[in-house]
């Protein structure tokens, strides 16, 4: 039995995660499984990006803002190298 190994770049890697999740967000969005929505990217050139949309929960987007923001320091603090 013969095995297909396809060996994926880590850009390519990311631009296909940053898609699927994209994709997630818009199928519950269509599907009205969205209230609000809050986003942040970063360009190639490490420029930020946020946009937000319209939301009549403003205190549980903060709340789920700071969640995101306590999982990506945690992610962050994961893969940084021990001096």
């Amino acid at each position: 039995m013969s095995h297909v190994l396809t060996i994926v770049s880590r850009p390519e890697q990311v631009r296909r995660d940053v898609v699927s999740v994209l994709e997630e967000f818009l199928a519950d969005a269509k599907a009205g499984r969205l209230a609000g929505i809050a986003i942040a990217g970063i360009k190639p050139d490490l420029q930020a990006i946020t946009h937000w949309s319209n939301c009549d929960h403003a205190a549980a987007m903060i709340g789920a803002v700071a969640i995101l923001e306590h999982r990506l320091a945690a992610e962050a603090n994961a893969q940084a190298v021990p001096a």
